[in-house]
């Protein structure tokens, strides 16, 4: 709190002809020194204060999150048994995405059938995916690349006892199918590749044996996360 002395003289006859002022003027002087020294002493008491510095808390923050991992089984179109040939037309295996049975359509001239030695059936793929931190029903992306292309002789069969042609079928092609899209429940969820396989309507003795694809098809699923 500031305080204003203010002293006015107690005799005025005295003072105010030595100034040579008159009452008025000396009442009207001192007040509007007065006047004006409480404006100073009032700007002064309310003025703001500016600090120097200024300092504030920030925060720092990361996380980490399992990643999206996925394993496949191999789509195995099976072992056909098929004769020494060369007219007609190509013989066309499908493989569904709900069954493991495939169906067999085109030329089957001569008894071309599904082999039943143990090991050497059909399957379809199979996809399984987790680690993925979508809310349940969220739809996973799937997509596949190089999925068709012609097959290879297979030197490590998955076949047991066939082992790799000595002369490959050059046009033994294959093009697959897989759902475009699968529902995630607790971090993952399990989809399946099939497709069709197509065998060239010329085929020898030096055809025979296991095949694979020559350029490995990819498929990639994602959550959007």
């Amino acid at each position: 709190m500031h305080r204003l002395l203010l002293f006015v003289p107690t005799s005025f006859s005295s003072t105010l002809p030595a100034q040579g002022f008159t009452t008025q003027e000396f009442f009207m002087t001192s007040f509007k020194k007065t006047a004006a020294a409480l404006a100073l002493l009032a700007s002064a008491g309310s003025a703001p204060v500016f600090a120097v510095t200024a300092s504030a808390d920030i925060d720092v923050t990361a996380g980490i999150a399992p990643v999206l991992s996925m394993t496949c089984t191999p789509v195995k179109f099976g072992v056909w048994r098929v004769p020494v040939r060369n007219s007609g037309s190509a013989t066309a295996i499908e493989l569904s995405l709900i069954s493991d049975t495939p169906t067999v359509s085109g030329n089957t001239a001569g008894g071309v059938a599904l082999s039943t030695t143990a090991g050497w059936g059909a399957a379809r793929g199979q996809c399984t995916v987790t680690g993925s931190a979508a809310a349940d029903s969220t739809l996973l992306n799937i997509t596949a690349a190089n999925s068709t292309g012609t097959l290879g002789a297979d030197s490590s069969s998955a076949y047991t006892g066939l082992s790799a042609p000595a002369t490959p079928i050059a046009a033994l092609g294959y093009a697959l199918a897989a759902a475009t899209t699968a529902p995630l429940t607790s971090g993952g969820t399990t989809f399946y590749v099939g497709g069709s396989l197509s065998i060239p309507q010329n085929v020898t003795t030096a055809n025979y044996g296991a095949y694979k694809a020559t350029l490995a098809p990819v498929i990639t699923a994602d959550d959007q996360q």
